[in-house]
């Protein structure tokens, strides 16, 4: 019974652990805004600045190939990777204290499966990271390209 308390117990501060993280990596990528309107700002300015803000997205849009969910991959990946180590880190402990709490036959392999999953989550993280870097360099090499070939295209 003890051992099923323990379970749940674990789960529920995973839960919340990781919900709270997903938090805070919305908040820093930005997908959290306050919609709140400035009280001084009257109704028809601030119509303004909503039709002003569609019309720049439309604009970006027009610009830019890449918008919405694909528009920084190689950020998005980074920063997932940098949240799975912390998560593989966190599992990994979890995994190895209720292993030497359920039974001390399980002590040694307990310890062990939660360094494997610490260190298989800090290697998957690491080819995670490099493929984020190579796309944002891959990015940024391409704008870098089309800069040069507009401005040959110019002097000719």
């Amino acid at each position: 019974m003890e051992v099923i308390i323990l379970f749940v117990v674990v789960f529920i501060v995973l839960c919340l652990i990781v919900e709270l993280i997903s938090r805070a990596i919305r908040r820093k990528i930005g997908h959290i805004e306050s919609k709140e309107k400035s009280p001084k700002e009257s109704k028809t300015e601030y119509v303004k600045k909503g039709a002003n803000y569609a019309k720049d997205k439309v604009n970006d849009t027009l610009n830019n190939e890449e918008t919405g969910m694909f528009a920084s991959v190689g950020d998005k990946l980074k920063k997932w990777a940098k949240a799975n180590v912390v998560l593989g880190v966190i599992y990994g402990i979890v995994i190895a204290i209720v292993a030497v709490v359920i039974d001390d036959e399980f002590i040694f392999a307990g310890i062990g499966v939660g360094i494997v999953e610490i260190l298989a989550a800090w290697a998957f993280s690491l080819i995670l990271y490099a493929f984020g870097e190579l796309v944002a360099n891959s990015k940024e090499s391409k704008r870098i390209q089309q800069e040069i070939l507009n401005e040959l295209r110019k002097n000719k």
